[in-house]
């Protein structure tokens, strides 16, 4: 028979008990636990990172403008330190911007294609979908 799980001992940073269920060799979650704070450090380093705007703004972006946003940043940072020059970096970012404009086109007509194709189906096949 399974032992019904027991409550962490150590407290919440407010002062309030930890809700959290204790490690079979000790009476304190992992989150607590002394022989785990270099997890728990680097599990809550890494959840700062993956909510940072700038990782939900990586998400949003389409994969195939990565490479070029990344391009695009290194080109502004080239031409702050001098290494490119400002025609250089605005022949770059007219070049992109182009890009970008061909691949929202490219977005759009799929996605207009795919309405085009369920507004052709039959109502009834329709309302089974």
């Amino acid at each position: 028979m399974v032992d019904a799980a027991r409550a962490c001992a150590g407290t919440r940073r407010d002062g309030t008990p930890c809700k959290g269920q204790a490690l079979p060799s000790s009476e304190l979650c992992w989150a607590h636990d002394p022989a785990s704070q270099d997890r728990v450090k680097a599990a809550r380093s890494a959840g700062g990172k993956a909510r940072s705007k700038a990782a939900r703004a990586d998400k949003l972006m389409p994969a195939a403008m990565r490479p070029i946003f990344g391009c695009l940043l290194k080109a502004l940072l080239d031409t702050r330190d001098g290494t490119l020059t400002p025609q250089q970096g605005t022949a770059m970012a007219s070049i992109a911007g182009a890009l970008v404009k061909t691949y929202s086109v490219g977005q759009l007509e799929e996605r207009l294609a795919a309405l085009e194709e369920v507004a052709q189906a039959p109502v009834a096949e329709r309302r089974r979908a």
